[in-house]
């Protein structure tokens, strides 16, 4: 039995055969009835005038075709057909089922039958109708000619095929994350079926490897296990190299050549381990260049059986369930297409929370978190036994999967997770941190806000941080911006756009198509101005295009929600409050918005329970009108003994500039002046600065004569400032800051590519020391340590030694701390000026190396 199907980018042949509309009339049911010549011939010119194929399609035949073989108004005509080239396009008939298909193979393109500066073979098929009218037949012909597309097949195992697109890719220095369509060679391979991925696309295996064939193929024709013929165009579409376009799958009996091909088995794998090895086939996780053919074999279609915590979490866009390595918290994605399903989602739901032994085939990799996605063959995973985890990898874990935006343009909230506590690494005008809220002010520049999450688990607290970049204000000079509408008018010119904070940009609808999607523009002025139109169930948005209203609209198309704009509305959209944004619901009740995920720079429509995922951005109608101007006010913590005075302007749009005039009080000196947290210095008795928000301005003072404990030395560590790199737990080194020199020991640089250092190792217990060369001139009151991390379970004991000689053998203090992630203070009862100073951090053997990281250490004197 033959079978084909058609692949992605199908030539749709719409032969359009009214095989059920009848002529009233024409043929009576009785079958004794017999009809005269002259009705015997209308009937087969009735059936040969049906018989139709679109004039674009013919012209660019690709793969095999079905043909009438009966016309159930006409059933006593009898088609038939035959070929002018047999090897091109061959009549098959199917018997059992009485179906008839033009098959079509492809001629190479050095075919001498190929016209001079042509690509193609004309092919043309002849169809002959006839009826029997008693002893007279009534016959009627018909030719179509097809054009059929030369190529040059090349058979091959599937493993050198993604072998040869890997390399091609390489050579041509095209990214692993590209849609790389436009390079597709035609290839043909044997294979079995491995795996269905519901209404996508199957994955076929010959046991060198497996490959994603797109198209939607009906399990009961191509089952599981089933010996196919895959011919068709191949190419990487994102990272996924799979039979892309122009597919044919043939079912092969098992008495064919190729019966002994096996598909791959499931081998046991480590989520961490395998996509670090994927990860390793390119330069890095930006450009994403091929450099390992090898290990990027297994990027897609490489059949795992994993041990992972069952997770419900999007961690790609979309999907809705995930795969966690025990002992790392490493994310994949498993796609959505194979947990849709009542009886997998249910599956699914049993296993959430638990560790499992599951069956999976690698797909992709989701380019805005380079989140590596697999599917699930939908067998019943087993469960496992739970990891024995040391508190430290339970508070890595924790951290591993906090997910913050790059860049924000409102106030937001930060993740609320168990066990974390958020913190910022330095104070900043830009950003202000109540808990997990943040509150944004945006400047006249971007500025970078570091975020620090501290996960406390038993005795192990562990810390990552976080950079956010709070863009600069969009207020001009005038007083103008575009702000979110919240009051919806007709008539009014808005804007419909949206921050795309994946790419860090503003994105407006420009009044065109990009594909499936409305195409965008970075400016607003370049947009397309969007009007409301008010109806009784809630408003039409719409654009003119050469004068005609084009209406916003969304449809259901197949499986897929399309945006699109038609003269002709049929659909509304309602204001939604909660998320400034407009909704509308589909003829299946489905509610969507409009908006972007990823690292999109389109406008497309998504269901409503994708609109508070951290990867989706919502849209907004916008409008360019007066912002409210910012307010200069003076701290409410300002000092009392000083006051600000001739604050020139009060008021003003960010990038205004005002002065003011700072007085203090008899008997006190000015410590600092700042300007939303920056220091500022007056010029002649005026301080300068501009507005930035609701400005604020701070006064530092103290009594005349007064001294204060303040940093006098300060050790951090960098290439600049590290005597060298090093890659050990083991030597001895120096740092060097501003004149001043330390002895480290046992702490590791990473070849000076890290910009702290790290102690622990998990060979051996270790002794990690920072000692001063030289006696410090001050009487340090405190010595305050930053760490990022640090496993208290693994540390022995955690101090500071001062002493009166270089050798510390006269040890004039000795505090010792509990250590802990963050700031370790270490206040000293006896400060004594011309002192050494050595911290000490006694590790035992730990599970893994660097299980304590140094930041910075600070020493205070009172001046």
């Amino acid at each position: 039995m033959k079978i084909t199907t058609f692949g992605k980018k199908l030539i749709a042949f719409l032969a359009v055969f009214a095989l059920l509309l009848g002529l009233t009339g024409c043929l009576d049911e009785n079958d004794d009835k017999t009809v005269t010549l002259k009705e015997a011939q209308e009937n087969v010119d009735a059936v040969l005038s049906k018989i139709i194929f679109d004039p674009t399609t013919r012209e660019n035949v690709t793969s095999s075709f079905p043909l009438a073989s009966k016309n159930s108004g006409y059933k006593d005509v009898v088609i038939e057909w035959s070929s002018s080239e047999e090897d091109i396009i061959a009549i098959e008939k199917n018997e059992e089922k009485g179906e008839l298909t033009a098959k079509v193979t492809r001629p190479s393109t050095t075919d001498s039958r190929i016209p001079e500066g042509k690509d193609y073979v004309v092919v043309t098929l002849t169809v002959v109708a006839y009826q029997d009218a008693g002893t007279q037949r009534a016959t009627g012909k018909k030719t179509i000619e097809f054009r059929v597309i030369a190529v040059d097949s090349q058979e091959a195992t599937i493993a050198n095929i993604k072998k040869a697109v890997l390399a091609s890719m390489q050579e041509r220095g095209v990214a692993l994350s590209s849609n790389d369509k436009d390079a597709k060679v035609y290839y043909e391979t044997y294979a079995r079926i491995l795996m269905h991925v519901p209404g996508k696309s199957m994955i076929v295996s010959d046991g060198t490897q497996s490959i994603v064939v797109f198209g939607t193929f009906d399990e009961t024709k191509y089952p599981v296990n089933a010996l196919v013929k895959v011919k068709g165009d191949v190419y990487s579409y994102y990272g996924n190299i799979e039979f892309g376009s122009n597919i044919e799958v043939e079912i092969l009996p098992e008495t064919d050549s190729h019966a002994n091909i096996k598909v791959c088995e499931y081998v046991d794998a480590e989520i961490e381990a395998y996509t670090k090895a994927l990860s390793a086939g390119v330069n890095n996780d930006e450009e994403k260049k091929i450099v390992d053919i090898e290990k990027l074999l297994n990027f897609s279609g490489a059949t795992y059986r994993v041990y992972a915590k069952v997770v419900k979490a999007e961690a790609a866009p979309g999907d809705v369930y995930a795969l966690e390595d025990p002992t790392t918290g490493t994310r994949v994605s498993i796609y959505k297409y194979t947990t849709n399903g009542e009886a997998q989602t249910a599956i699914m739901e049993k296993f959430v929370g638990k560790y499992v032994n599951i069956n999976v085939v690698t797909f992709d990799r989701y380019s805005t978190n380079n989140c590596y996605r697999v599917v699930w063959d939908g067998s019943e995973p087993t469960e496992a036994g739970a990891p024995e985890l040391t508190d430290q990898q339970k508070a890595e874990i924790i951290l591993s999967n906090i997910k913050v935006n790059a860049a924000v343009v409102e106030d937001f909230e930060l993740p609320t997770i168990e066990n974390v506590v958020w913190s910022l690494k330095a104070e900043s005008a830009a950003a202000k941190l109540e808990g997990n809220k943040v509150t944004v002010t945006r400047g006249v520049e971007d500025v970078e806000v570091v975020f620090v999450a501290t996960a406390t688990v038993g005795t192990a607290t562990e810390t990552k941080e976080f950079t956010v970049v709070v863009k600069k204000s969009d207020v001009n000079p005038s007083g103008k911006s575009w702000q979110v509408v919240t009051e919806l008018q007709t008539g009014v010119a808005y804007k419909l756009g949206l921050f795309q904070a994946g790419i860090t940009k503003n994105l407006y609808f420009k009044g065109a198509m990009s594909g499936y999607y409305f195409a965008t523009v970075e400016e607003a002025e370049a947009g397309v101005d969007v009007f409301l139109e008010k109806v009784e169930e809630g408003y039409r948005m719409y654009f003119l295009l050469d004068g005609v209203k084009q209406y916003i609209e969304v449809i259901i198309s197949g499986t897929h929600i399309n945006v699109v704009f038609t003269p002709t509305p049929t659909t509304y959209f309602v204001y939604n409050e909660e998320y400034n944004t407009m909704t509308i619901t589909l003829t299946d009740s489905r509610v969507c918005y409009l908006g972007t995920y990823g690292t999109f720079n389109t406008i497309s429509a998504s269901t409503i329970d994708r609109i508070t995922s951290s990867t989706s951005y919502v849209s907004h109608l916008y409008e360019y009108k007066e912002a409210a101007p910012s307010k200069v006010i003076v701290d409410e913590n300002s000092s009392k003994n000083a006051s600000v005075t001739e604050i020139t302007p009060e008021s003003g749009f960010d990038g205004t500039t005002f002065t003011f005039k700072v007085t203090v009080e008899e008997g006190y000196e000015l410590v600092a002046v700042k300007v939303n947290g920056a220091v500022v210095t007056a010029e002649n008795g005026v301080y300068t600065s501009k507005i930035s928000g609701n400005t604020k301005i701070l006064v530092e003072t103290k009594k005349a004569g007064e001294k204060q404990e303040t940093v006098v030395a300060t050790t951090t560590f960098s290439a600049d400032n590290n005597s060298g790199p090093i890659s050990s737990y083991t030597d001895t080194w120096k740092v060097t800051c501003d004149g001043l020199v330390w002895s480290v020991e046992n702490f590791n640089n990473n070849k000076n590519g890290w910009d702290f250092v790290r102690a622990g190792s998990k060979k051996f217990a270790s002794v990690a020391a920072l000692s001063t060369d030289a006696a410090m001139a001050d009487a340090i009151t405190k010595v305050v340590v930053t760490l990022n991390k640090a496993d208290a379970s693994k540390v022995n004991s955690f101090k500071l030694i001062v002493a009166s000689d270089a050798d510390f053998t006269n040890v004039v203090e000795e505090v010792e701390l509990t250590i802990a992630a963050g700031e370790n203070t270490f206040a000293l009862t006896n400060p004594t000026a011309n002192c050494y100073y050595k911290l000490v951090i006694d590790c035992k053997q730990g599970t893994g190396n660097g299980f304590v990281e140094l930041a910075k250490v600070q020493y205070f004197a009172v001046k």
